[in-house]
């Protein structure tokens, strides 16, 4: 019988690569970003540069990026159908390099009233229940939107979030101009590239759950070392792969923490660190 899923891998896998793991790119640019959940790995970065060595991303993962990729198309068409009288398209899908850095941004529009002004459009699929968090732009996208809008010198832009499961409709929100945001986060980009050794590895997540008895503990992982692709090869991650569970792991007992476990011993002078908010490797 005919293998469809192996026949679609092949497909997919033969796809070519245009991604230059050499340069620096607008997404890589929150590298810069003061809040955890929302900044890029800085190692990972900085191992990319350099050519270390990381996995090859599953099929899943590729199927993944292809139907996201394929939503951005079958947008585009519904856009430009619609637009008022005073707008229209000025560019899809066009690369752009600022101070050395390049990028690829979804679509432009022009608005031609009074005066001609250019909008950048960034399309973000996501999942459906991250649309339950979604109260605003991500700091990240913005960012990434903001380098967009200083390479064409255009008036601003918008992120319009699409589920790529199809449970929510679209949200959009503007993205107001910001060139000193970009050029400050470019030159941290590029300070990272220059360093000689890679930077820290990132630091685990303390999670602690106030409950009527002693409260419960977690100690997780970074997102960014979830999705990365150079854990267990280039870098160690924030976490053991022992360690690595989403299950509590002991309790604080009287300002102590105890062990749910022989098995989580080993994590205690680690969240004694963390809760300290001291830095600590594992």
């Amino acid at each position: 019988m005919i293998d469809l899923p192996s026949i679609i891998e092949q497909s997919l896998m033969s796809e070519p690569d245009t991604w230059d793991d050499t340069r620096i790119h607008a997404s890589d640019l929150p590298v810069a970003l003061a809040e955890q959940d929302d900044k890029k790995c800085p190692r990972q970065l900085w191992l990319r540069l350099h050519g270390a060595e990381k996995r090859v991303r599953h099929r899943g993962e590729l199927l993944m990026l292809k139907h996201g990729s394929d939503i951005h198309e079958s947008i585009v068409p519904h856009i430009e159908g619609g637009l008022p009288g005073d707008w229209k398209m000025a560019g899809c899908e066009q690369a752009v390099e600022y101070k050395d850095v390049t990028g690829r941004y979804d679509l432009a529009l022009l608005e031609d009233s009074f005066y001609a002004q250019m909008y950048i459009v960034d399309f973000k699929t996501i999942r459906g229940r991250a649309f339950h968090f979604l109260d605003g732009p991500k700091p990240a996208h913005e960012l990434q939107v903001r380098f967009y809008i200083a390479a064409t010198n255009s008036e601003g832009g918008l992120l319009l979030y699409i589920d790529r499961e199809g449970q929510n409709y679209m949200r959009q929100f503007p993205v107001q101009r910001d060139d000193k945001q970009v050029d400050d986060a470019i030159t941290v980009a590029k300070a990272i590239a220059c360093q000689l050794e890679p930077p820290s590895v990132l630091m685990p997540k303390l999670q602690v759950k106030e409950n009527k008895g002693p409260d419960s503990v977690k100690v997780l992982m970074p997102w960014q070392c979830s999705y990365c692709d150079y854990i267990d090869l280039s870098c160690p991650g924030a976490l053991r792969p022992e360690a690595r569970t989403n299950k509590i792991v002991g309790h604080i007992d009287n300002g102590q923490f105890v062990a749910r476990s022989d098995e989580y011993e080993s994590l205690a002078t680690l969240v004694e660190y963390l809760r300290e908010g001291e830095s600590c490797t594992t």
